[in-house]
């Protein structure tokens, strides 16, 4: 008799101690996706060649968005872009710490180049060009810092 109610006690402190494990493994939902440390609001300083010139500053400051592409596992979205403003944006594609920005047409600009992501994800370093059809083609550079 010791020996059943011994054998159904050790069951049921076993059923109680698996019942306690979590079903999910991961429990902090840590993101594996690279982009969701670039997704961000960000203070741009740009240098541009002829846009510089157009209006009299040789620099120009203002905020962009960076937010990931859903449908994609290595795009993501620059909003405001060449100061577009922030309902144009160009795509671009991560791999590691590098984006490309391919051959693309935004407000009838087009624009190609690439960037560095700084390791600790905090400055993107851009080097681009802006060929709007005038014949003049931007050389920009931009460093883009996480606010």
């Amino acid at each position: 008799m010791k020996k059943i109610l011994f054998i159904g006690l050790i069951s049921i402190l076993y059923l109680m101690m698996y019942s306690c494990n979590p079903d999910d493994d991961n429990i902090d939902n840590v993101s594996d996706d690279a982009r969701d440390k670039i997704t961000a609001t960000y203070d741009c300083n740009e240098t541009s060649q002829i846009y510089a010139k157009s209006t009299n500053n040789i620099n120009s400051h203002y905020i962009v968005e960076i937010s990931k592409d859903t449908s994609t596992t290595d795009k993501v979205y620059i909003a405001n872009f060449y100061n577009l403003g922030l309902d144009k944006d160009v795509t671009a594609s991560m791999s590691g710490l590098n984006l490309t920005i391919s051959n693309q047409t935004t407000d009838g600009i087009t624009f190609n180049g690439t960037g560095v992501i700084a390791s600790n994800y905090k400055t993107i370093d851009l080097k681009y060009t802006a060929d709007d059809g005038s014949g003049q083609i931007d050389t920009v550079t931009a460093t883009y810092t996480k606010q």
